[in-house]
């Protein structure tokens, strides 16, 4: 079979999505069939974000190639199977983050790793299994779907529930004029105790060397690593290169290039 091609995948996305844009701006509400519309609703509800973002990896993957099986979502299902995890990771995980969705770091990273197919035996080691089973159903459905405009049609209202999650979550946020150094205490303390992933104390580094570097006006070069970046790949100065590495922060003399 095949490869995917991720280009032309993520241009349709971006066209349907779009789309879905234009018409809640204009105040309509795509509309779905009331039996698909119950499983949406338990899976927007479900804490488990994999089920949402894998249901659009197959959607896309569908509306590409008829002849996938949408159920085997690692290459070594078969020849009708097809790489969910770069489909997340090119298409479908960069569309999220770009949009401002809320998303996982990556469904195939935790939720369905190791070479799990969609289907019922998955479901044993899954917590929400509701939820796990509402997903089984709209990919059943979706297999069973050819049409084009059926499909996008699903599509879009998957993308129009989208929307109205990123609306849901989003947060104004006040400036502070001025705080104390105990309200200062308080805040970081507060984050620092919020189970993060290690993403909170990587920012509260990185802005502790910023604030340094402004206040004294020193020559420094400040870079991050991504929380789930390889030391193989990435290469940053003083890692292993032969393990996993969640938050890492290191300084650069940006004149002399000393590391």
């Amino acid at each position: 079979m095949a490869p995917l091609n991720y280009e032309i995948i993520r241009k349709q996305l971006e066209a349907e999505f779009a789309a879905v844009d234009a018409e809640l701006l204009e105040g309509q509400h795509h509309e779905i069939d009331k039996k698909l519309r119950k499983h949406f609703e338990v899976i927007f509800k479900s804490k488990t974000q994999a089920y949402r973002e894998v249901l659009l990896g197959c959607l896309l993957a569908r509306l590409h190639d008829r002849t996938i099986d949408i159920r085997k979502p690692y290459m070594g299902h078969g020849e009708s199977a097809y790489n969910g995890r770069t489909l997340d990771e090119r298409v479908v995980n960069p569309f999220l983050t770009e949009k401002r969705i809320p998303s996982s770091r990556g469904p195939f990273l935790s939720t369905f790793r190791r070479s799990v197919e969609f289907d019922k035996f998955t479901r044993d080691g899954l917590r929400d299994k509701a939820g796990y089973d509402s997903l089984l159903a709209l990919i059943d459905r979706i297999a069973q779907t050819a049409e084009e405009k059926d499909l996008k049609s699903i599509l879009r209202y998957l993308l129009s529930c989208l929307v109205a999650l990123r609306t849901a979550t989003q947060v104004p946020l006040s400036k502070l004029q001025r705080i104390s150094l105990e309200q200062y205490g308080d805040l970081i303390d507060g984050l620092l105790s919020t189970p993060s992933g290690g993403r909170f104390p990587l920012m509260l580094a990185e802005v502790t060397f910023t604030a340094i570097k402004r206040s004294f006006k020193l020559d420094w070069k400040i870079e991050v690593q991504g929380i789930n970046a390889a030391d193989r790949s990435s290469g940053p100065a003083g890692t292993s290169p032969s393990r996993e590495v969640t938050p890492f922060l290191w300084l650069r003399k940006s004149r002399s290039g000393l590391s």
